[in-house]
Parts: structure tokens; C-alpha cells; sequence
């Protein structure tokens, strides 16, 4: 009787445990990432221009230009929104992205897509006297900066040159 009891326990124990509600914890996705030459009026950009991404007028990526094999290049990644959360943290499934160069807004635009990589070649038609100077303080933000820094120019140079990349998915 009492083994009857002790089995009648536990197997209430493990009928319970399945019923109880475990929050789900999902991965952030992947950011969507994009590259290309930057110009102005058809010509290079000083290096140092900073380029912003803007999802509904919000920056949620930043970097500056450099040049690479006689063009002005960017590199960036805009981070995915967290759906776990009530903040909005970056862009979701969809999203139009502006570009922001020197504080010129680019006649590009380009669409958020988890775990892409575009090249998108941006233009303006003239930027304003401060865009090559030095950032202020206000003007970084630990928020945007990108999960593996530099990866992104890697792949831009890669393409400029004709270098082709692969890359593997890992299984989790």
C-alpha cells in the first residue's frame, strides 16, 4: 500500500511538472545586413561620412565610409526587433529601411529581411559641410553597433574584388 502511495505521488509529480507554463524564450533573429558604395553628386564621399540606417525614423544601425579600391564604401547591420520584448529594438519582417548619409537623406531605400546580406549602392545629391568631421559623443551609440564589427566591410570588399564567400549555418 504504501509503494502504491509513493508511485501515486510521482506520478502526479511528473503529470504536474507537464502542465506547468514555461515561457518560451525565442533567439533574437538574424540582422539584416547590407553594403555598397556611397557617392555624392557622382563622386566619392570624404572618408568618415557616417551612414545611418532609420526604420521609421529611428537609427538602428550606424557606420562610417572608407575608401576601398578608389570608392567610398559602407558597411552595416540593422539588428532584428526582439519580439520578446515591449521595446523595439530594430527592424521586423518587411520593414522599409532609409539611409541617412552626412545627414543627407539617400535616394535608396532597402526592406528588412532576418539574415540577408544586400549590396545597395547609395547616392545623394549633396551633402551638408559637416558630414566628414569627427562624431560627437551623441552621435555614437553602443545600441547599433554590430555583432561581429568588421564582418560586414569583409563581405564588402569581398564583392568589389570579385572574391566569392561561402558560408555555413550552424545547426543549434
Amino acid at each position: 500500500m504504501k509503494r502504491n502511495s509513493i508511485m501515486f505521488s510521482i506520478l502526479m509529480t511528473c503529470c504536474l511538472s507537464l502542465l506547468a507554463v514555461v515561457p518560451a524564450l525565442a533567439f533574437p533573429p538574424l540582422p539584416s545586413s547590407f553594403y555598397g558604395t556611397v557617392k555624392a553628386k557622382g563622386a566619392n564621399v570624404p572618408d568618415g561620412t557616417l551612414v545611418r540606417a532609420l526604420v521609421n525614423g529611428q537609427a538602428f544601425a550606424q557606420a562610417r565610409t572608407q575608401t576601398y579600391q578608389g570608392d567610398s564604401v559602407y558597411s552595416l547591420d540593422v539588428m532584428g526587433d526582439d519580439s520578446s520584448t515591449t521595446a523595439l529594438e530594430g527592424g521586423r519582417e518587411g520593414n522599409k529601411i532609409q539611409y541617412e548619409v552626412g545627414g543627407a537623406m539617400a535616394e535608396q531605400t532597402g526592406l528588412w529581411h532576418s539574415g540577408t546580406n544586400v549590396q545597395l549602392n547609395l547616392t545623394v545629391s549633396a551633402l551638408p559641410a559637416s558630414a566628414g568631421k569627427a562624431p560627437t559623443p551623441a552621435q555614437t551609440s553602443a545600441k547599433s553597433a554590430p555583432i561581429c564589427p568588421g564582418l560586414g566591410m569583409v563581405v564588402a570588399m569581398a564583392v568589389a574584388t570579385g572574391i566569392p564567400l561561402r558560408f555555413r549555418r550552424r545547426r543549434l
